[in-house]
């Protein structure tokens, strides 16, 4: 039986790198409850607007979109956030967000908020959205609001060849 090789057996060539894309300040509504489900405690918070901005786009959130989540037995939520963007040229983008969340103790910081977003842009000058793969981390707004989220979103690179 062959061993099993390990990741310098295969000589990987390195890890993707992260650069900023941009940041999101999403605005939130009521929290609608669902109850228990045999899955867990389902809810739904409504985003209402918001903002985003970075090197390369920066717009605003539009209202009615979503964030459907679901609290796990295991403490971990479930985040499911769907909406649209507008940029600032009118260019709208579709965006389906999914993450998990698991709070830390009560006052303190998150234990662990990333997400996955992915975008739906027409063809034209934000179809590099598209094309990439990203990473967001989910945070509370720098000023504290508790109606809002701060998300900040990576645009993940390609690892360099040797």
């Amino acid at each position: 039986m062959r061993p099993i090789p390990t990741a310098e057996d295969r000589q990987l060539p390195g890890a993707p790198s992260v650069s900023l894309a941009f940041v999101v300040l999403a605005e939130l509504g009521a929290s609608l409850d669902h109850g228990r489900t045999p899955l867990g405690e389902r809810s739904r918070i409504l985003i209402t607007g918001g903002w985003f901005e970075g090197p390369r786009i920066r717009g605003r959130i539009l209202p009615g979109g979503a964030d459907w989540q679901l609290q796990r037995a295991d403490g971990l939520w479930e985040l499911n956030a769907v909406y649209d963007m507008q940029c600032d040229d009118g260019t709208l983008i579709h965006v389906r967000n999914r993450g998990l969340w698991q709070p830390g103790p009560e006052g303190g910081d998150d234990l662990y908020a990333m997400s996955q977003p992915v975008y739906d842009a027409p063809i034209g000058p934000h179809d590099w959205l598209n094309r990439h793969c990203f990473l967001a981390t989910v945070r509370e707004p720098l000023d504290g609001r508790a109606d809002a989220v701060r998300l900040e979103v990576f645009q993940v690179g390609m690892p360099a060849l040797r």
